[in-house]
């Protein structure tokens, strides 16, 4: 399904020929939606393991505070660094757009709504089974922070190596970068948190 969205995707910009910052823009709102729920899960799991502490939240008493107040803490942390980063590579696309004098149609704001939309469905499924395996374990919830914050580092790549390339070898190693450093993380967290229970 990662594979598909992201085809998906770079078929829509091949299709409209896009300039490359507006598959940018497309996979800007993919990072949101890891972000998004990334955020989620966190905020869902009930236990989880911080250093060498389990922490259960059904548990009564202090425990159970004490771990409200952790997972609070590092879904803070992880929503300020989402939001910062999210924030800055808004306004370096703004810039490349104005730079460029790109102008963006109707049909360009479908096609990335599209792409937003096939990204927000793939991502939707894996939270989904990724709640199930976390009821039944106890993953390391610093791991599960950082793991989404890996996954758009990609884009900071072709921003700063990709452009000078030329449209379709920006295009191209975009695509595998972005596709690659997705079906890893993915393959990364499972490797992870299998087994913590």
């Amino acid at each position: 399904m990662i594979v598909a969205a992201n085809a998906f995707a770079l078929a829509l910009a091949w299709w409209q020929r896009w300039p490359i910052e507006l598959l940018l823009v497309s996979y800007w709102l993919q990072s949101a939606v890891i972000a998004w729920y990334g955020r989620r899960r966190i905020l869902a799991i009930r236990r989880f393991v911080y250093g060498k502490t389990c922490y259960d939240l059904d548990a009564p008493g202090d425990e159970h505070a004490r771990g409200e107040m952790l997972k609070q803490s590092i879904v803070k942390s992880a929503a300020g660094i989402a939001l910062f980063y999210h924030a800055v590579v808004f306004v370096m696309l703004v810039i490349l757009l104005q730079v460029h004098g790109t102008r963006v149609t109707l049909p360009d704001l479908l096609g990335i709504a599209a792409a937003g939309a096939a990204f927000l469905y793939t991502h939707r499924a894996s939270f989904l089974r990724n709640l199930e395996n976390d009821r039944s374990g106890e993953p390391p919830i610093r791991t599960l922070m950082f793991l989404s914050l890996q996954r758009v580092l990609p884009m900071h790549l072709i921003m700063v190596f990709g452009l000078g390339l030329g449209y379709g070898g920006a295009m191209f190693l975009f695509g595998a970068l972005k596709t690659i450093a997705d079906v890893a993380m993915h393959r990364v967290e499972r490797r992870l948190l299998a087994g913590r229970g």
